[in-house]
Order: structure tokens, then C-alpha cells, then sequence
């Protein structure tokens, strides 16, 4: 299980890399990752700032679809993993 996290992490970590957030917003999302695992409210709180961002920021007029469909998958990556996780702890 550790080794999903470590992916989940690093792909959180290269979405935000790509994605026009704000210095600081990507700052604060790094230290949680590096003190943190990936949870629902860095997942939804990525989705809001990516929906605040301006369409001109993007480099194509596609992109801010394409970002916010990657992010709706790890999302419900995140969310099968979760369920899983807890129904093998039910059973």
C-alpha cells in the first residue's frame, strides 16, 4: 500500500507542478504533500483554485478542460482506493 501512496503523491505533485496555480498555492500544497498523504480536502481544494483560474492563463483553450479531467481521476482513483481500503478493514 505504501508504494499507491508514493504514486498518488508523486502524481499529485506533478499535476501541480503543471497546472498555472499560484506560487503560493503551490508552496502550500508541496509542504502538505511532504508532511501529509493525499486526502479529500487537497483534492477539492485543488479543483476550486483550478476552476478560479482565468482561461487566458492556460496555453490552450483545451488545457483547463484537460487538467481539470486528470484531476477528476485522481480524484476517483483516490476515492476507489479509500473504499477499498476500508471495506478490506470491514470484512
Amino acid at each position: 500500500m505504501a508504494d499507491t501512496k508514493f504514486v498518488d503523491r508523486q502524481k499529485i505533485l506533478k499535476f501541480i507542478g503543471s497546472v498555472p496555480f499560484s506560487a503560493e498555492d503551490k508552496q502550500k500544497w508541496q509542504a502538505a504533500l511532504e508532511e501529509n498523504e493525499v486526502d479529500e480536502e487537497l483534492l477539492n481544494d485543488l479543483h476550486n483554485k483550478l476552476m478560479e483560474i482565468p482561461q487566458e492563463k492556460f496555453s490552450g483553450g483545451w488545457m483547463k478542460l484537460k487538467y481539470s479531467m486528470d484531476l477528476k481521476k485522481f480524484i476517483d482513483e483516490w476515492r476507489l482506493h479509500n473504499a477499498s481500503r476500508q471495506f478490506k478493514h470491514g470484512h
